[in-house]
């Protein structure tokens, strides 16, 4: 009799166990990214301000959020086959809209075009630009005025610092990015060129960055509407407000 009590008593033991693995599993949620400083990365406190938000919105409704920094074309791509859950910081695009649900605005970049300091380039619109050479990111949104802008002659590269080192060796004659994401990067790997990247006013566009959730997860729907949840919850209570502070925003 003892030992039927001891074995009934074990067996449960193991399954409240396991019902309990599963439901952390359940729980958790892998996202990819590139690394982006200053928004995000992985030598920023916390990931930056927007890996903080974002774990902070998704904690606040019960989820674990896990961020991986990788290629963006890799992330997107895992992403887009349900391999990862989503992608952190990503830009609308009709395209990606087909693939991924989309949160709410969590922040904004303002997205411009450089030249190197000296070659005297200055726009009103688009077509003040034609016959000069844009370098561009493969797997990136752009403002769709920029897109549909066929007249213009782009070249794509894979990374963004590559792509700012094309400019400083005159390789093409403008690259368009986010103004504070392209400076620091330029700061960081081209720290004796940085000072040499010129910013043509007006801006493009100020763009909204969102997390985006991959139609192939099953669950995507309540993923989306509790870290849309937590992160109102997060303005409410000032904690977002207080996590831009921190990092300088």
């Amino acid at each position: 009799m003892k030992k039927s009590l001891l074995s009934a008593t074990t067996i449960f033991f193991i399954f409240f166990l396991a019902a309990g693995l599963s439901y952390a599993q359940d729980k958790k949620l892998n996202f990819g990214t590139l690394n982006w400083p200053p928004y995000f990365g992985e030598t920023l406190e916390n990931g930056g301000f927007m890996t903080e938000i974002s774990t902070e919105a998704f904690k606040r409704t019960g989820w674990d959020y896990n961020l991986k920094f990788m290629n963006w074309n890799r992330a997107m791509g895992l992403a887009k086959k349900g391999k990862l859950t989503g992608v952190q910081g990503a830009y609308y695009t009709d395209e990606r809209a087909k693939i991924f649900f989309y949160t709410n605005e969590i922040t904004a970049a303002n997205v411009v075009i450089f030249q190197k300091k000296g070659a005297g380039i200055s726009y009103n619109s688009l077509k003040d630009l034609e016959g000069y050479t844009f370098g561009i990111l493969r797997g990136f949104g752009y403002p769709d005025e920029f897109v549909q802008a066929d007249f213009l002659k782009k070249e794509f590269t894979d990374k963004p610092e590559a792509n700012i080192l094309k400019l400083l060796k005159d390789r093409v004659d403008l690259i368009v990015g986010s103004k504070l994401v392209t400076i620091d990067i330029a700061n960081s790997h081209y720290p004796d060129q940085a000072g040499q990247l010129d910013v043509l006013d007006p801006p493009l566009e100020k763009k909204p960055l969102y997390n985006i959730i991959s139609k192939k997860i099953d669950n995507h729907q309540k993923i989306l509407d509790d870290f849309n949840k937590g992160l109102e919850m997060l303005k409410e209570d000032g904690t977002y407000q207080a996590i831009m502070k921190k990092h300088g925003f």
